[in-house]
């Protein structure tokens, strides 16, 4: 449902966050410096900056990665300013590259700094020499601190040893970019790198970057996404202050109608929601809206239960899965999902025994190498073939169409759906491991989960903690 018109202001708050845990931040200092020369961050750049300059008790920086992304227009710039001259000026930072995918990004964000290094008495007799020529910008304290400004290419990190990379325009990062500069952090002490850019549909380094962020696992990356819901209706007020933190303040809401009305939708809903464009393979099997409909983070775990589990094939991690069901509601959740598979086996034992519950693996999986230590171990090992699994995945669909599944909006699952797509098996469909763009293990794990439960009496409902 669209929002009604009128006032709108951007979000402050990023919709998707993830920020390591930290003891203190130095994102305030950050932005008192940048205060003093007249660099007045909004709320919005405030908590990005105090999010991506986090602290550990040990005094290094909580995020060693960083991902900030936001539509254009809306004044990403400013926070990047703000870093680099807390990066100069503050830290203990012997260089600092800020890199951009084009020589004029660069240079401009040089002269931003270069005019408040040298207009500013407090700054100014820190400096000791500015390098304005062309391609070599950059500036150097008599403690011997640096910031360059270089445009990017595969050689221009190599041969340094940098303590902090801002790479602006990240929409437009190379991988093998990426590979040439990272190795310039590595034995630095406290090293930062931010990826700062855009939505795009090529944006393939800051894609990752991205699912990342959404995975929710990687404890030393701080991800910051002002974006609207997919589900929204690109006319829909909400979305776009969703998207849009600078919305209402330098970005005219008449603006934005003014682009919805004259842009292709799809640019629009990139460009200024800052919605990820669906990737070859990664378009959902389901209908929209309906994997969210399903959503309820207050559904509890009925008695019951069984157990499944699954892993990629290249084994690199697992996921159990639980199932239990309340009249025609099938509730699914991940109740464990961890790297490598030599924990698996022991985990089973030990739960499947506590609930006197079975557990549900097709043995073609990676996991199919754990079922004779779990048959040994006396666990009721319920096995797969491809009729089941057809089945499973039939069942599965049917149900979560017709909102008789609930789950928890789990981001490891929400992501795994994201990117499911089908194979053929037979006459009918299975998950396909092989040639999406994410890892559908835990949609696979849940999936073989509810089609074990189905195969059981319903009982009636008991709260568990696994």
């Amino acid at each position: 449902m669209n929002s009604p018109a009128g006032a709108v202001q951007g979000a402050v708050k990023p919709r998707v966050r993830l920020v390591p845990e930290c003891v203190s931040s130095a994102g305030f200092e950050a932005r008192d410096l940048a205060a003093s020369v007249g660099l007045i961050l909004d709320p919005w750049q405030e908590s990005a900056l105090v999010d991506i300059l986090g602290e550990r008790a040990d005094g290094r920086w909580s995020a060693i990665e960083c991902g900030l992304v936001v539509g254009r227009q809306n004044g990403k710039s400013r926070i990047l300013e703000a870093r680099a001259l807390a990066s100069l000026f503050l830290f203990d930072a012997e260089l600092t590259i800020w890199s951009a995918h084009q020589f004029k990004t660069a240079r401009e964000a040089f002269r931003h700094v270069q005019a408040w290094v040298t207009e500013y008495d407090h700054l100014r007799r820190l400096v000791k020499s500015v390098r304005a020529s062309h391609g070599e910008e950059g500036i150097e304290l008599t403690n011997g601190n640096r910031l360059n400004f270089v445009a990017r290419s595969r050689t221009s990190g190599r041969g340094f040893s940098g303590d902090c990379l801002i790479l602006d325009e990240a929409q437009e990062l190379d991988p093998e970019d990426v590979g040439a500069v990272l190795p310039m952090l590595s034995a630095r002490p406290n090293p930062q790198i931010i990826y700062a850019g855009t939505v795009s549909g090529q944006a393939e380094h800051l894609r990752r970057v991205a699912d990342r962020g959404r995975a929710a696992e990687d404890t030393r990356l701080c991800y910051l996404e002002w974006s609207a819901d997919p589900a929204s209706e690109s006319s829909d007020r909400q979305a776009w202050a969703d998207g849009n933190p600078a919305l209402g303040s330098r970005l005219d809401p008449d603006f934005v109608e003014m682009e919805l009305s004259s842009m292709d939708e799809e640019l629009f809903r990139q460009e200024r929601l800052s919605i990820w464009p669906v990737r070859a393979g990664d378009r959902s099997v389901f209908e929209d809206g309906a994997w969210l409909r399903c959503s309820d983070p207050e559904s509890v775990l009925p008695d019951g239960f069984v157990f499944a589990v699954d892993a990629p094939p290249d084994r690199s991690e697992a996921f159990v899965a639980v199932a239990g069901r309340t009249g025609e509601i099938t509730h699914v959740e991940l109740a464990e999902a961890k790297r490598g598979l030599g924990w698996v086996a022991d985990y089973l034992i030990d739960r499947c025994r506590r609930y006197s519950a079975p557990v549900a693996i097709d043995p073609r999986s990676a996991l199919g190498s754990i079922i004779p230590r779990l048959e040994a171990a006396g666990i009721d090992v319920v096995l797969l073939n491809a009729a089941d699994v057809a089945q499973a995945c039939g069942q599965f669909f049917d149900a979560v169409v017709d909102v008789k599944l609930r789950h928890l909006d789990d981001p490891l699952l929400n992501l795994a759906v994201a990117g499911a797509g089908q194979r053929p098996l037979g006459d009918a469909w299975a998950w396909n491991k092989k040639s999406t763009t994410s890892n559908v293990s835990p949609l696979v794990a849940v999936t073989n989960a509810a089609w074990l439960l189905n195969r059981r009496p319903v009982s009636e409902p008991t709260i568990h903690f696994l």
